[in-house]
């Protein structure tokens, strides 16, 4: 092992691209989304376009943003909890994994949505939302730029590998 390589650093490369597969996977799985139905203006809607959690079951279109949550949920990343009244709700905080692939996702989706890095991660999903919400908008365009964001992942995963496998050469 190289000088620069050591386990601690090997350890940390292999949790982050843990991450950034997971990140990956979320907007691949929320483009799939966005292709089956596509909304603006709220997370997610039914067949009848009355507003619905975007991880509920009656849900049919969804934004960019609500399709990113929805894959959370749907992939397992975030289990939701009952409150008094017996609805369904998100967690007041997420796992650090699962904040952290969350929050690469919506940056790698932002990026490809606006040519950008959003320049504070609090601006992702904002970035992402009125992205979508533009007026010329189209679920086609929402689910390609979803999935060209997991392509920046895929890449950056490559790029990272790559590096390892010739940092391990030395």
């Amino acid at each position: 092992m190289s000088d620069g390589l050591t386990p601690e650093t090997v350890e940390a490369l292999r949790l982050s691209k843990e991450k950034d597969l997971a990140a990956a996977r979320l907007l691949d799985r929320a483009a799939g989304y966005v292709d089956a139905g596509w909304t603006r203006s709220t997370d997610a809607v039914n067949g009848r376009g009355a507003p619905v959690p975007p991880f509920s079951k009656r849900a049919q279109c969804w934004c960019a943003l609500g399709a990113v949550r929805a894959a959370l949920v749907r992939t397992g990343l975030v289990t939701l909890y009952q409150d008094a009244e017996g609805n369904l709700q998100y967690p007041r905080a997420m796992t650090p994994f699962a904040a952290s692939a969350y929050s690469r996702a919506l940056c790698a989706a932002a990026q490809a949505m606006v040519g950008r890095t959003p320049k504070h991660p609090a601006m992702y999903a904002s970035v992402v939302t009125n992205w979508n919400d533009t007026e010329a908008m189209s679920g086609e365009t929402v689910a390609r730029k979803l999935r060209d964001g997991a392509a920046l992942i895929w890449r950056r995963i490559e790029d990272v590998q790559r590096g390892i496998r010739v940092a391990g050469a030395c």
